[in-house]
């Protein structure tokens, strides 16, 4: 629910860089002279709170103590990083709703970011989908961690069911939610770096465009598709503009 805001540096119109699990999106372009893995988005606590209010309501959210207690522990951990005060949250929901997704979703993506701790996320995302098999968020993440440990047919498995879901509830009139572009964006990169399948990646990293132009990871990500798969140095280079006019600030 959380993810890291790693910034865009322009290096002859090539991003660089670093791995970093924060606030808005982590990217892995170019390290020590090498592209890397591909850009790879988690949001946490910003996205929990918004589909939390999508789905209930901030009315609803204020009287629903487990939900409350889930808006706590992401907001310490995201806003303040205490993970000992988000865990004691996230622990008290799960105490008062053993089967909520939300708050089994959320402790997971503590416990691999705060600890890295991959037996007991995973226990987490497994229990998660077992209460709710079509729970988006829990999908997402998990499909996060499986990417980033390299384990590519769990991930697929799970970025494929995250976006099939929340199209299925597009279908049905719903908007997209909160985690559908991250979602796609992430599969993206695992299909063209894991997979080399580049046609199939593309066709990720236009759906999320469709759905959000401007999304800086999801440009970066498709310039790099159109430079390495694809040698559109024209095109490329119009995704990294585009990218660095819709994010300025985000250099460093």
């Amino acid at each position: 629910t959380r993810m890291g805001a790693v910034g865009m540096k322009q290096n002859e119109l090539k991003l660089h860089g670093g791995l970093k699990l924060g606030m808005a999106l982590r990217r892995e372009a170019w390290i020590g002279g090498q592209r890397a893995e591909g850009e790879i988005k988690e949001r946490r606590s910003g996205n929990v709170r918004m589909s939390l209010q999508l789905r209930g309501g901030a009315d609803q959210t204020e009287n629903d103590p487990v939900q409350r207690l889930i808006e706590r522990g992401c907001s310490l951990w995201d806003d303040e990083n205490d993970a000992g005060g988000a865990e004691q949250c996230f622990l008290k929901a799960i105490e008062m709703d053993p089967n909520n997704a939300e708050a089994l979703c959320s402790y997971g993506v503590l416990l691999h970011e705060s600890s890295n701790n991959y037996q007991e996320a995973t226990k987490y995302f497994e229990m998660a989908l077992k209460s709710n098999p079509l729970h988006i968020d829990s999908l997402h993440f998990y499909g996060n961690m499986m990417h980033a440990a390299h384990e590519d047919g769990k991930a697929r498995i799970l970025y494929e069911s995250a976006i099939q879901e929340a199209e299925r509830l597009m279908g049905m009139g719903e908007g997209p939610h909160s985690l559908y572009v991250d979602t796609l964006c992430n599969y993206g990169a695992l299909l063209e770096k894991a997979m080399g399948e580049v046609d199939a990646a593309e066709t990720m990293y236009k759906k999320a465009l469709e759905i959000d132009p401007e999304d800086t990871s999801v440009l970066f990500n498709y310039g790099v598709l159109l430079e390495d798969r694809k040698d559109d140095i024209d095109g490329a280079q119009t995704m990294y503009l585009r990218a660095l006019e819709n994010d300025p600030e985000d250099l460093n």
